[in-house]
């Protein structure tokens, strides 16, 4: 959610029209998936989003692609509630890889229930970038962009 303290305007005038290289969404949920694709590129988050169905299939992806850092996301979109590896297993996990991923990726947690309480570890540790709650729409995604987390990344991305 956007806190008034997150919006830093001449940021914000700069990097309009900019957008990530690459986004991942893990959700368990094919239509949760497809939609949120959708309004990841309609807003112009990242140029590119690939899905995983799960924590711990993005867990290899990553691992796959550790020493390739062009498929490395710049965001990941993390959805808390899946069977299996739920989020804050998917976190745990996360936060072990080398950090060529760990230093690249940051992640915005999507949730139907507001679990910011629970993560702090990740939100202190820099891992967590930003909360939303699902579903993800156009609105929270514009919100994102007027924040300071996604204008660091960008910052980050085109130095």
């Amino acid at each position: 959610m956007l806190e008034p303290q997150d919006i830093n305007i001449e940021n914000i005038a700069v990097n309009l029209g900019k957008s990530l290289d690459l986004a991942m969404l893990i959700d368990d949920h094919d239509i949760s998936n497809f939609m949120a694709q959708q309004v990841v590129i309609n807003t112009k988050i990242a140029k590119k989003s690939i899905i995983q169905p799960a924590g711990f299939s993005a867990i290899n992806y990553l691992l796959k692609y550790a020493d390739k850092p062009t498929e490395i996301p710049d965001i990941i979109f993390l959805d808390l509630d899946m069977p299996v590896m739920n989020g804050t297993a998917f976190l745990a996990k996360f936060e072990l890889l080398p950090a060529a991923i760990t230093s690249k990726c940051k992640i915005v947690i999507l949730s139907g229930f507001d679990k910011k309480d629970e993560l702090q570890h990740w939100f202190k540790n820099g891992i967590i970038v930003y909360y939303m709650m699902k579903p993800l729409k156009p609105s929270n995604l514009e919100a994102f962009k007027h924040s300071e987390a996604y204008n660091k990344l960008l910052e980050k991305v085109k130095a």
